[in-house]
């Protein structure tokens, strides 16, 4: 081979690296971004799942290859089924998906927003209005019962 031929081969396996470089990276990051802590938390609780339903599968074929069916009274059954069927029970609230989805929002609560720590604003005060300055004229008995009045609705039968 001449060295052409050697560095056009070696080009080209370069060119195919920094290619498949380039497609990784952008298929993790994809990964990455698109993965947020709670699909990982369900990910991983449907992992535990699937290994309680394997527990309990093979629960079932060791009791069904075992001679305790036969030999054994009713206790013994029941004692020897037992596990089988906690693994499968546990296996089924796993990977059902109302126990996921309630287990993840236990997990991870909704943050409150931080407008619902903060107290309400007041408002701002308002300037006294000229309808409800006391006129010069009336004495402090009329004042007080103008006062009265405004505050105290009366009622719409009564004149």
């Amino acid at each position: 081979m001449d060295e052409d031929t050697i560095l056009n081969n070696s080009y080209e396996i370069a060119k195919f690296l920094n290619l498949a470089a380039l497609r990784f990276k952008m298929a993790t990051s994809t990964l990455v971004t698109l993965m947020k802590p709670k699909d990982i938390f369900g990910l991983a609780v449907r992992g535990v799942g699937l290994y309680f339903l394997y527990l309990g599968l093979y629960g079932i074929t060791q009791f069904l290859s075992s001679d305790l069916i036969e030999t054994a009274n009713k206790s013994d059954i029941f004692y020897a089924l037992l596990p089988v069927a906690f693994n499968l029970i546990i296996a089924f609230c796993l990977l059902k998906a109302w126990f996921l989805v309630n287990l993840v929002r236990w997990a991870y609560p909704e943050s409150p927003k931080l407008s619902e720590h903060l107290p309400a604003p007041s408002p701002p005060p308002q300037p006294p209005s000229p309808a409800s300055a006391p006129a010069p004229a009336l004495s402090g008995m009329e004042q007080a019962e103008k006062k009265l009045a405004s505050l105290v609705e009366k009622p719409r039968g009564n004149p």
